[in-house]
């Protein structure tokens, strides 16, 4: 509950979407803002449009998946999870369409740039990567710093 004004208000959602078998750990949504991307830690990562309908679940990560991002022109989405796994997905059937790449540690999190030519990826291993989307060489490398 929200306070505001020395009062409290019920935030009610406006639909409640199921289907996960545990916890759901990161949404996406599209930019025409009538699709949701949810995925979590069974594994699966799901398409909801929001009149209440979803894809059937699809399980391309072998462990929790841990970052989940909408193309801006809605054709892709791209997961990443614990396994190391960077994948594209076509929301509009749910189908795979492809690795971006496999890395050793775990990737905690995926971002898909505003012209949708890239995909920024948090790395476990305190390095942020961006990856073209038609080609899995890395564009740019940065090791985080916590220097002053």
């Amino acid at each position: 509950a929200e306070r505001k004004q020395g009062k409290e208000l019920e935030i009610i959602p406006k639909i409640t979407l199921h289907g996960h078998a545990g916890a759901v750990k990161t949404v996406s949504i599209s930019g025409d803002s009538w699709r949701v991307a949810s995925a979590g830690e069974d594994g699966s990562i799901r398409v909801w449009d929001l009149g209440g309908t979803g894809t059937p679940s699809k399980s391309g990560h072998m462990r929790d998946v841990t970052g989940v991002s909408y193309g801006p022109f809605g054709d892709i989405v791209v997961s990443c999870g614990k396994e190391g796994a960077l994948k594209i997905w076509d929301p509009r059937d749910g189908l795979f369409i492809r690795n971006i790449c496999q890395r050793d540690e775990q990737l905690l999190g995926c971002c898909v740039s505003p012209d949708g030519l890239r995909v920024a990826l948090a790395c476990d291993d305190g390095v942020l990567r961006a990856y073209d989307v038609d080609r899995p060489d890395a564009v740019i490398t940065q090791r985080h710093s916590f220097a002053p």
